[in-house]
């Protein structure tokens, strides 16, 4: 093999695996993001306190700010709840309405996407 092709297999090599090790790292941190603002989002007292964090209020207004994001923080998660529930509704209908016009195997991929969606969603909103 000459030198010219082995360096570059050697440089392709190592760009293809700084990719995907970049990919895989940007996915987790990515995951780990949305899964904490999602449990914000969905719980009161979470939102409140990262929003406390991140604000940093002055001591004595610490009440005043903790009480306007109460109410904030409870509309908010009842709103994700609602969100939630919709998405949920709006998937049923799609299986329901689509299942019948694929084949077996087409039913079956999509059958295994739904389930890694909910999996996804129970371990995003649920925190498992």
């Amino acid at each position: 093999m000459n030198p010219k092709l082995k360096s570059a297999l050697v440089l392709g090599g190592t760009l293809l695996l700084g990719m995907v090790i970049g990919g895989l790292v940007t996915g987790a941190v990515i995951g780990k993001r949305a899964q904490r603002l999602a449990l914000a989002l969905g719980n009161e007292d979470r939102f409140v306190g990262a929003t406390m964090n991140f604000i940093e209020p002055n001591p004595d207004k610490q009440d005043t700010v903790a009480h306007i994001l109460h109410h904030y923080g409870a509309t908010m998660a009842s709103e994700t709840k609602i969100y939630r529930k919709q998405q949920i509704l709006i998937l049923d209908s799609l299986k329901h309405d689509i299942m019948p016009l694929l084949n077996e195997e087409q039913r079956e991929r999509l059958q295994k996407r739904f389930e890694q969606m909910e999996r996804g969603r129970k371990r995003l909103f649920q925190g498992k």
